[in-house]
């Protein structure tokens, strides 16, 4: 019995491309299909090179067992072809294709396969698709996050996960050797046909129809009359037994039937004349002889006479490639309009700060500055123009010096040595200053904080109503509730920040309480998806029990009127921080999860300590630090232009050094370790300000980060999933980057706006409520959504920020400073690793992620910060004298404590004589 194939190639632009991507190509022995990609001059090439490489293969002499190594070899070489020729022609950067290769030898059928296209096999009536689709929504259907219900109508179905182009790397090849069964219907077919016509209707034209050709004539029928949106390429052939008159004839189609020459010049912009192709078929007296030439064909036969379709396609790809070119020009242009115009802007600005003069003091005496006082980077606005030696800033009253700390705006030269003339002098110790009216002549802040706190509850209630409105198409029934809940709750902390801290920063608590909102409605449109998909968790209602206590505790921190206090309990903070560290590894207590041992259980309740250890750590950071910035900020050797410490004063840094390393050791937790390092480090440097600091804390941190990357297998794999995320094999392996893919994907299908509340797919990620947030919200609220989120973390860290600059002692600074700087740190750590700019270290996003130890910690945190901005804006007449010993040189410091233990009171007031005003020069 002799086996032969009866074939037929079709191929059809369809009713929306103004180009025929597709090549598709039948012969005795060998069937290809190839779907192009890269725009109409990238595609065409893509899938015509793929053919060309594969076509020579058609031909009778090899055995069965050598097809797979023949088609896998053609295949690698088209795929250097087409990476040469993207590297040769930017404009191609992207070029690619799918591939489907069934090559015959006797009764054995080999076949490669890579992307989307399809092969079916209809076999005793039965219809079975042969191929699996490499594409993003097969593999969630594979591992059971989707139906094929939903997978039909996903919005990521056509996102190929392999593919046949120009990246780096070996083509991953399905391969397979199967039996030439006679009787056998085969179809290849691009996703022209298989998308818009169901697998269905498909079998049926398969089974009714006898001859090859008329049923691919119908099937491209069926895509055109479903709507022809893509290229519909298909390719049929039958198996058959002793037929008489074996079909010798080679079809090609598509894209591959037109000269590749003309497309490469197409695609350089090269307009000059190509010779014609032959009209008649190509004849040889061998299969062989007909497969060389046919690829002769492809390089250097003429064209046809009939060049309407090619001109198209040349027309069209040196018309993009004029497009691209004018909007390259473009945007040259305009960048070079826009640096202009910066440059000019910058120039204007920098002439008017220079108008600009203002009073303020510099180390201990009176300054007058010319400019703004305020810095571009490393480039200050502003400069000295004249000091006054007399009278010192500790011979004017605290009013004055409060005026002069926050700077004193002049418009002139001559008006800022006035008004030290005369307001200045005015204001010595032992002039009677005028009496500020009571507190309530300033404006606390509390009904902006008031407002706002409305605008933050309307944000996230509307939230809620969007996502059940969305969802269910109604709006929750408990709304009313809800609202009246988060606004009683709200009114309660307003009401108790307005008795306990009524000078403080307005904006903090609202930010707070918006953010909080919006983690809430996201976790509970989490919950929603995954009780429909039957998975009933009630994330929900767990983060607002946890919300609720982390208020409560926000309003017992309050209770501590002076924050300085808590320098009392600097040791205690230190030794409970590392305690806190120690407890997940008690037998019995600590519990492992995902590979990381930071939990610790207490009944039904887990909880991470390690969150808590940031807050207390930040306290004894900001209290140890002050103390002892004296010898940290000596100087020792100078080295490359940099002074460095001492060595001995290198000891503290070792220490928390040492302790990150175990924590990422024994924990295996990236995030707090990290967190813990950096933390100590920057606020080493704004306690000292010595960049030689950082240096030295990034000398250290280099050579931990290749220790762990290089022999801590979690931290490898995290690494590994970063680098090489959209590798399918680090895709596919246990932990490895799925989730950091889906999350990617997901926050490019929201685009620029978003999908909507609830109308998304952000329950496909794992962890999408806690670590993952951030990306679930990047998928329903868009890039403007999620830049929206983060300029509310912006604003919580400037404020901080802000208070640090107007508290007038250093534990102040430091811990409001270290308390900022732990919210900005979580904030780029998560958000850069759910963006890949950075690993993934599994530290959540404060006040958004679901977990009740960091939501906890974080309330905490904002209460500190509260407290601090109440110390910061009270006025100087309603504050309480500060008298920090950590200011004091350190002889003074034990007489200082022991008198204010011995009489309770502060130092004695200085009165001197009033001096005229003595200048010097800048």
């Amino acid at each position: 019995m002799t086996t032969s194939l009866r074939y037929a190639a079709r191929s059809d632009v369809g009713l929306v491309r103004a180009s025929n991507q597709d090549s598709g190509y039948a012969g005795p022995h060998l069937m290809l299909l190839c779907d192009g990609m890269g725009g109409p001059a990238g595609g065409d090439i893509a899938s015509a090179v793929a053919v060309e490489h594969l076509v020579p293969l058609d031909a009778d002499s090899h055995q069965a067992g050598e097809l797979l190594d023949l088609l896998r070899g053609a295949v690698q070489e088209a795929h250097a072809d087409l990476i040469s020729l993207s590297n040769d022609n930017p404009d191609l950067a992207g070029l690619g294709t799918t591939c489907i290769a069934v090559m015959r030898s006797g009764n054995k059928l080999a076949m490669v396969h890579v992307g989307d296209s399809r092969a079916y096999l209809l076999r005793d009536g039965e219809l079975t698709q042969v191929t699996t689709d490499h594409t993003f929504v097969e593999y969630l259907v594979e591992t059971g996050r989707l139906t094929r219900d939903q997978a039909r109508r996903h919005p990521q179905r056509s996102v190929l996960l392999r593919v046949l182009g120009d990246a780096e790397g070996e083509v991953q090849l399905d391969e397979s050797i199967r039996e030439a069964v006679p009787g056998d219907r085969w179809l290849l077919c691009s996703d022209g046909l298989s998308g818009p016509v169901s697998a269905e209707t498909i079998g049926e034209v398969l089974a009714t129809v006898d001859d090859p050709g008329q049923v691919g004539d119908q099937l491209i029928d069926l895509a055109l009359r479903a709507g022809g949106p893509d290229n519909v390429t298909v390719v049929v052939f039958d198996v058959v037994d002793d037929d008489p008159q074996p079909q010798t004839d080679t079809q090609i189609v598509g894209s591959a039937a037109n000269r590749r020459a003309r497309l490469r010049q197409a695609a350089t912009g090269d307009s000059s004349p190509v010779p014609p192709e032959p009209t008649e078929s190509v004849q040889a007296s061998t299969p062989a002889a007909k497969a060389a030439a046919l690829v002769a064909g492809l390089d250097s036969a003429p064209a046809p006479a009939d060049t309407t379709e090619e001109e198209a396609v040349a027309a069209q790809a040196r018309t993009e490639l004029n497009n691209r070119r004018r909007r390259r020009l473009r945007s040259m242009i305009a960048s070079l309009i826009l640096v202009l115009a910066l440059i000019g802007a910058g120039a204007l600005g920098y002439q008017w700060t220079q108008s600009q003069y203002y009073v303020t003091t510099l180390n201990g005496r009176i300054a007058i500055y010319q400019g703004i006082p305020q810095a571009v980077g490393p480039v200050s606005l502003s400069h000295v123009v004249q000091t006054y030696s007399r009278p010192t800033v500790d011979e004017l009253n605290e009013q004055i010096q409060a005026k002069l700390d926050r700077t004193v705006q002049q418009p002139s030269l001559d008006a800022a040595r006035q008004y030290v003339r005369t307001t200045v002098m005015d204001n010595l110790v032992d002039t009677p200053a005028t009496v500020p009216g009571s507190a309530s002549s300033r404006h606390t802040g509390r009904w902006a904080e008031a407002g706002l706190l409305i605008l933050a509850l309307v944000i996230g209630l509307a939230a809620f109503v969007l996502t059940a409105v969305n969802r269910t198409g109604a709006s929750p029934a408990q709304s009313l509730q809800l609202a009246a809940a988060l606004a009683a709750v709200c009114l309660v902390v307003h009401l108790w920040v307005r008795r306990t801290a009524p000078w403080a920063d307005p904006v903090l608590l609202p930010t707070a309480v918006a953010l909080n909102g919006i983690g809430l409605a996201m976790i509970h449109r989490l919950d929603m998806s995954y009780e429909r998909l039957g998975q009933t968790h009630d994330y929900g209602p767990k983060q607002a029990i946890w919300t609720a206590l982390g208020v409560v505790l926000f309003c017992l921190v309050l209770l501590v009127r002076d924050y300085r206090l808590l320098r009392r309990w600097d040791h205690w903070a230190m030794w409970g921080g590392l305690g806190f560290l120690v407890l997940p590894f008690v037998p019995g207590l600590g519990t492992e999860v995902n590979g990381a041992r930071i939990w610790i259980r207490l009944g039904p309740m887990s909880f991470q300590p390690a969150e808590l250890t940031k807050v207390l750590l930040a306290v004894f950071f900001a209290s140890f630090l002050v103390s002892n910035r004296d010898n940290l900020a000596l100087a020792g050797r100078r080295v490359l232009g940099m002074n460095l410490p001492r060595a001995r004063h290198l000891l503290p840094l070792l220490v928390v050094w040492g302790v990150s390393i175990v924590v990422l050791v024994l924990q295996r937790d990236l995030g707090s370790s990290v967190l813990l390092f950096g933390l100590f480090v920057v606020t080493l440097y704004v306690a000292t300000d010595r960049p030689s600091w950082l240096l030295i804390g990034a000398a250290l941190f280099l050579p931990a980060a290749w220790f762990a990357a290089t022999h801590l297998g979690h931290v490898q794999q995290r690494i590994t999933a970063w680098l090489h995320a959209m590798d399918p094999a680090v895709y596919e392996m246990p932990g490895g980057s799925w989730q950091l893919v889906t999350g990617l994907f997901g926050m490019a299908y929201g685009g620029l706006m978003g999908t909507g509340w609830g109308e998304g797919y952000p329950n496909l990620t794992t962890f999408a409520n806690s670590d993952f947030i951030v990306a679930s919200l990047g998928e329903e609220l868009g890039l403007t959504g999620t830049l929206a989120i983060l300029m509310l973390y912006l604003i919580l860290v400037q404020r901080g920020l802000r208070t640090a600059l107007a508290l007038r002692d250093g534990f102040g600074k430091l811990l409001a400073t270290a308390l900022s700087f732990t919210i900005a740190l979580q904030v780029f750590v998560v958000v850069g690793g759910v963006t890949r700019l950075i690993p993934l270290t599994g530290l959540t996003t404060p006040f958004l992620a679901y977990g009740g130890s960091s939501l906890i910690a974080n309330w905490i945190i904002l209460a500190l910060l509260v407290r601090l901005s109440d110390a910061a804006r009270r006025p100087t007449a309603a504050a309480p004298r500060i008298i920090d010993t950590a200011e004091l040189p350190s002889a003074l410091r034990k007489r200082v404590r022991d008198a204010d233990d011995d009489a309770g009171t502060g130092p004695p007031a200085i009165s001197p004589s009033p001096p005229a005003p003595e200048e010097d020069s800048a």
